[in-house]
């Protein structure tokens, strides 16, 4: 008992007489947790660095995640139960970092007349359309003519106001106020969707 008891002012006599060592040792584990903890924070901060610079020569359109689904046929209630289900399994798998995200949609293909006309099915180069909604449209497209479409959630009782992309309208002398017949070609003998151009836009 006596001696574990001058065991610790032997231990300070020790370190009082090698004061200089103790000084060396500390000061050096010091500086060697400094290095290896500011090697820790370089090699993240390259690390960024180099994955700003990786990404800043991509054009950021080409970095989006594009999740696709296919659906046929597609009513307001499935519609609603699959965009909760997306929703929810891109939140789990992204802890939210890809909010908010932009969605859309595009139908089957319609074959466009004018008003009244009947489409030549016999025609293998015959016109064809698509119908898409996306949301956050005038985040992504710009109306060079014209105006946004207004919403709508359910059919409206007139002609369904549509943007058309400018290049295509150039093409094919599409111009504001236009109206259209989509014929469905999936039914052939369903009444056709009347549709307005209200305004032409591009990306």
């Amino acid at each position: 008992m006596i001696r574990l008891r001058s065991l610790p002012r032997l231990a300070v006599r020790r370190m009082r007489r090698n004061w200089k060592l103790l000084s060396s040792v500390a000061t050096g584990t010091l500086v060697a947790a400094a290095i290896l903890s500011a090697t820790a924070i370089y090699s993240d901060a390259i690390r960024d660095l180099g994955l700003k610079h990786a990404i800043e020569q991509r054009d950021i359109r080409e970095l989006d995640l594009r999740i696709l689904q296919s659906n046929s046929p597609v009513n307001p209630a499935a519609y609603e139960a699959n965009r909760e289900r997306q929703s929810s399994t891109i939140r789990s798998l992204t802890q939210g970092a890809l909010q908010p995200a932009a969605r859309q949609g595009m139908s089957a293909t319609f074959y466009p007349t004018p008003p009244g006309g009947t489409p030549n099915l016999t025609d293998q180069n015959r016109a064809r359309a698509n119908i898409l909604f996306r949301t956050g449209l005038d985040q992504h497209i710009e109306v060079t003519e014209g105006v946004y479409p207004t919403e709508v959630l359910t059919a409206p009782d007139g002609p369904l106001e549509v943007l058309v992309g400018a290049a295509t309208a150039d093409q094919l002398g599409i111009g504001l106020g236009d109206e259209f017949d989509l014929h469905p070609f999936w039914a052939p003998d369903l009444a056709p969707m009347r549709v307005r151009v209200v305004g032409l836009g591009r990306e």
